[in-house]
């Protein structure tokens, strides 16, 4: 296919732009007419990769946010409720919520005391 090119009529950008834009077109026109066959070859891989990196990108995303659940709610059995916490705690922050836990003390006290509790 012949590739030609159009000029802007005059110096004006509004008229540099649409040349510019009727020029990509006919570039994207001839290398079409010149790859059709590869694209058309090539669609069917090019669409089960993008599934397959997509299923991935989905099931990574998925347990990220599970472990980050995991790391930031806790169960109060005696209120039935899951308590979010601003960040993971430390090793220290569980054990004195696990001693505060055991001594009777409702969870929501004691994330609140500690200054952990989301709101």
């Amino acid at each position: 296919m012949l590739k030609v090119y159009v000029v802007p009529k005059d110096d004006s950008a509004k008229e540099k732009f649409k040349a510019w834009c009727k020029n990509r077109k006919t570039d994207i026109e001839v290398w079409w007419s010149e790859n059709k066959e590869t694209v058309i070859a090539l669609t069917p891989v090019i669409v089960g990769g993008v599934t397959v990196a997509f299923k991935f990108g989905n099931k990574f995303i998925n347990l990220r946010q599970e472990k980050k659940m995991r790391e930031r709610a806790i169960w109060d059995p005696q209120q039935m409720h899951w308590w979010y916490m601003k960040k993971a705690p430390s090793q220290e922050q569980w054990a004195e919520i696990t001693r505060r836990k055991n001594a009777g003390e409702s969870v929501s006290d004691i994330l609140v005391d500690l200054g952990m509790l989301k709101r």
